[in-house]
């Protein structure tokens, strides 16, 4: 049964494509991958040929870059107006480039068929040839370079028959590192390595075929050239000493007349000396005379002046062979077109090739080779691709097709002594069923040229709904199923019910057939079929072995309860059990032993959530090359995930915030979930190292006091074995140990060790109190002077000539004529230290004389008075002075006493406008004014 269920598989992959209708066109010439040899104008002519099996007016081409700057594009144009007999042929000239070949035909304007030859190149072509250092070593220990670049081509094919017949028609396909290089090349070597180079230097395909034999010297090369046998210096006295016969010079002969013919080419590679350095010794004019025996004969056989390139190549056994050398030199001169290739004995010297025996020193290891591969392209530079003669492709001719019998078509070929065909026959004419077919003949020097390929149509095929049993081949249909069978060519149809659509509806019992006729009227028969029903199975039902909304990556599998032959969900999967890999709704069919489907069971909903991506970590602080953060252990450090539609989780704490703050030393990660509590990868690392903190430095002070008068310092010295410096607030004010601090604020001594961690003092506190500004003396009664200043002090000592008053007010009463100065004083008291007084400057001299106005020593202001308040004072320091105030009617208003007119003095009475009376006496003084309060 499982058996039976891998076939099923791809049976119901028909089933379901089969309404797809057969190509009514097809490409046969060129073949994907080919690669044609383009002339030094950086052009090649392309043939295009291909069979149709329906009518067209036209064919029509174009080649478009596979990538966008890989050649120049060609839009739509005419292959072939009006082809007759099923084939279409032309020409068309490429610029160099890799492109995807496109045909369609057209009939009566519109586009009816068209094909896709995914790649084919116009390029550079090489034919390698020598030993093992040109064909490849095995090695399964040894990896080869696997050619990148999508230009880099070969036939994966080795010719190992003896010359006998032909090789394979060539198939192209892109080199890989361990497949042949046909004829006989044993892998990509250094090969792969050279094409993916040049591919992108030249921006063109390359294409290699690889003529080369292991452990061959020139003369085997010299003798097989000239049709003698020759014979191995490695298995003298053995039974198998010769070479087979045309070995080794027929892999290139091979290459040069049968290949070649496809392609064209642009050198010959030429890899060998190794084996004629060590015991042979060979002379550098033997070597000469025989290599260049072996070019002219390559020649000779393709009819053309092919290229050389020779490398210097003779290092084995730890040494260069210089006659080998010498000789690889001298033939760059002595024949035409013959190029200096790389001197391969620079490169990787020893060698380091497992495979070979102590002290053979021979092969490349993979480093080597890719050396090797750089080398040959340096040596090709542009002069030699400027300078050497391309040798482009040989056309090829047409095959002619008249019908036949039994689904076939007689092949043959006018004008054209036909030697052979690609299946083998060898009459100049062939009657061939269903496959593409190849007719070869060959030139007089004995290259072979090719037909251009034909293909024989299919036979039609009954499909649709008809199935065939695998046991009896009974046609049926599944019941649910419309029985619609259709042929797979869409025109010149003919069913056996006579209708000539390419589909029809069948019935159950009745049988049918179909013919084909082709554009030249050639009929082809389908197979008989005779149409019958089988049951449909059950509707199935489907459940998951879980949640249906879960997280990508959570393994889930969809599985159906009934047990079936066959199965086909709607995701195009086909097992029994499935794993959903996208969001959608899942359903399946399933199919019993006759591959009848069910209809699809019901729906289940399957809603697979994104596994948010691995997050990153970003620090408030540098992070190294080795993704660590380096702190103090007086410091935190402040981690960062990036964001998330939903949560976080961290390593440290399992803390869920956006950001953490740590100081401690640890490895922190953090994984994101999602909105779906889907959990992400955890993100790279972050390490914090916490390096430890100096003591704490103590603080003395060395001059002055911590609080002093403006102008003043204290000096503060920080006891430290560490750096020392201070900050007064956040900022660095000193980065000596010692510190002179004159403003006030709070200061800390500051210790910084090798790693810049820090440590501080104590606060200490230094208070800087400002000066009294410098009083001026201003007189502000004809009794009273003031000490004026914007910042005053709290004492103040006045100074008349030599003598010193000193006196808490602002104010003073002179007592005599004279010149006067006064000094201002602030008293503090701050804790520690305690009190201390600041002082002012000495103000300017100020020269006071009494008013002569006033000659009975008292005087009263302002009078009148706007507001009712006066100003007193007298000449000398009255004691026990009584004041009166009187209206004028005689009215007592006021009466108060003055213990001493050590000052000014002042009495309101009040706004009430009006004259008055005042009197002031003691007992040796009494003095009357007339005063009157008038507002304004």
């Amino acid at each position: 049964m499982r058996s039976f269920t891998r076939c099923f598989s791809f049976l119901c992959t028909f089933f379901l494509t089969s309404s797809l209708l057969f190509g009514q066109v097809v490409v046969t010439f060129p073949s994907n991958r080919i690669v044609l040899q383009r002339d030094n104008a950086n052009k090649a002519t392309m043939q295009i040929a291909g069979n149709y099996y329906q009518p067209l007016d036209r064919v029509e081409a174009r080649f478009i870059p596979v990538v966008s700057g890989w050649g120049t594009g060609i839009d739509w144009f005419t292959v072939q107006e009006n082809p007759v007999n099923g084939a279409f042929s032309g020409a068309v000239v490429v610029s160099g480039g890799w492109y995807t070949l496109e045909v369609r035909g057209i009939f009566g304007g519109n586009v009816v068929t068209s094909y896709k030859v995914d790649r084919v190149g116009v390029g550079e072509v090489f034919v390698v040839a020598g030993q093992s250092n040109a064909q490849g070593v095995l090695n399964p220990n040894q990896s080869i370079h696997e050619p990148q670049d999508d230009r880099v081509n070969a036939v994966n094919d080795f010719y190992d028959n003896g010359f006998s017949s032909d090789p394979n028609y060539p198939v192209f396909s892109k080199m890989t590192a361990n497949g042949h290089i046909a004829p006989y090349g044993m892998n990509g070597w250094a090969w792969g390595a050279l094409g993916d180079v040049l591919a992108k230097r030249l921006n063109v395909p390359i294409l290699f075929f690889n003529g080369a034999l292991a452990a061959t010297t020139i003369k085997n090369w010299r003798e097989s050239a000239q049709g003698l046998r020759t014979s191995s210096r490695y298995r003298m006295g053995q039974p198998d000493e010769l070479f087979p016969a045309g070995q080794p010079y027929g892999n290139l002969k091979v290459a040069l007349q049968y290949y070649v013919s496809l392609t064209g080419v642009r050198a010959v590679l030429w890899e060998q000396g190794e084996a004629d350095g060590y015991t042979l010794y060979t002379t550098r004019d033997d070597y000469l005379s025989d290599l260049s025996i072996v070019i002219n004969k390559s020649r000779e056989h393709l009819g053309k002046n092919v290229t050389w390139v020779v490398a210097k190549t003779s290092y084995t056994f730890g040494q260069t062979w210089q006659p080998i050398i010498d000789a690889q030199t001298a033939v760059t001169t002595t024949l035409p077109a013959v190029y200096q290739g790389p001197y391969t004995d620079l490169i990787e010297t020893p060698r380091k090739n497992t495979a070979d025996p102590p002290g053979f020193d021979a092969h490349f290891s993979p480093d080597g080779l890719l050396l090797l591969g750089n080398a040959w392209s340096e040596a090709m530079n542009n002069q030699f691709f400027a300078t050497s003669s391309p040798i482009p492709a040989r056309n090829q001719f047409a095959v002619n097709a008249v019908c036949a019998a039994n689904n076939a078509l007689t092949l043959a070929v006018a004008d054209k002594q036909i030697y052979g065909w690609n299946s083998g026959q060898s009459t100049a004419s062939v009657t061939v069923g269903q496959g593409v077919y190849v007719a070869k003949t060959r030139t007089p020097v004995g290259n072979t040229e090719f037909s251009l390929p034909y293909k024989v149509p299919d036979r039609p095929v009954i499909g649709g709904a008809a199935l065939r049993d695998p046991s009896s081949g009974a046609a049926y249909y599944c019941a649910g199923v419309t029985p619609l069978l259709q042929s797979n060519y869409n025109t010149n149809n003919t069913w056996n019910t006579g209708a000539v659509t390419p589909s029809i509806l069948g019935t159950t019992g009745s049988t049918y057939s179909l013919k084909f006729k082709d554009v030249m009227g050639c009929e082809y028969s389908s197979e008989t079929i005779m149409l019958a029903q089988r049951p449909q199975p059950a509707k199935p039902s489907v459940k998951a072995d879980g949640a249906t909304s879960f997280c990508e990556g959570t393994p889930r599998v969809l599985s159906t309860v009934e047990t079936n032959a066959g199965y086909l969900w709607n995701n195009g999967e086909t097992t029994k059990d499935i794993q959903p890999k996208s969001s959608r709704y899942y359903s399946v069919k399933v199919a019993d032993a006759n591959r009848c489907y069910s209809v699809s069971s019901d729906s289940i909903q399957i809603q697979i959530n994104p596994i948010p991506s691995k997050p990153t970590i970003q620090a408030n602080r540098a992070i190294d090359g080795s993704r660590t953060v380096t702190i103090c252990a007086n410091e935190n450090v402040e981690l960062t995930s990036s964001p998330s539609d939903g949560s976080y989780k961290w390593s440290y704490n399992n803390q869920s915030s956006i950001s953490i703050s740590v100081n401690l030393a640890n490895s922190y990660q953090v994984q994101t979930v999602s909105k779906f509590d889907c959990i992400s990868p955890v993100s790279d690392p972050v390490f914090v190292r916490v390096n430890p903190i100096p003591n704490k430095p103590t603080v003395n002070v060395v001059r002055g006091k911590l609080a002093f008068c403006e102008g003043s310092s204290v000096t503060l010295q920080a006891v430290t074995t560490q750096k020392a410096s201070w900050i007064l607030g956040n900022t660095e004010v000193s980065n000596n140990a010692l510190l002179t601090a004159t403003i006030s604020g709070d200061y800390y001594a500051q210790a910084a060790d090798a790693n810049n961690c820090k440590n501080y003092s104590d606060k200490v506190t230094v208070a800087s109190r400002p000066n009294p500004q410098t009083p001026a003396i201003t007189q502000v009664g004809p009794y009273t002077l003031e000490a004026t200043s914007k910042l005053p002090g709290s004492i103040n000592s006045w100074y008349i000539d030599s003598d010193t008053i000193t006196y808490k007010s602002l104010y003073l009463k002179p007592l005599k004529e004279g010149v006067y100065r006064v000094k201002a004083a602030i008293e503090y008291d701050v804790a520690p230290v305690g009190k201390f007084t600041c002082y002012s400057g000495i103000s300017a001299p100020f020269t006071y004389a009494y008013d002569p106005k006033l000659e009975d020593g008292f005087s009263l202001y302002p009078n009148p008075s706007p507001d009712g308040n006066f100003t007193l004072e007298t000449k000398e320091n009255w004691i026990d002075a009584e004041i009166t105030v009187f209206t004028v009617t005689g009215v007592q208003l006021y009466q108060g006493k003055v213990a001493e007119f050590n000052e000014r003095k002042f009495i309101y009475l009040g706004r009430l406008p009006g004259m008055y009376i005042l009197r002031i006496k003691n007992k040796n003084n009494e003095r009357t004014r007339r005063i009157a309060v008038a507002p304004y």
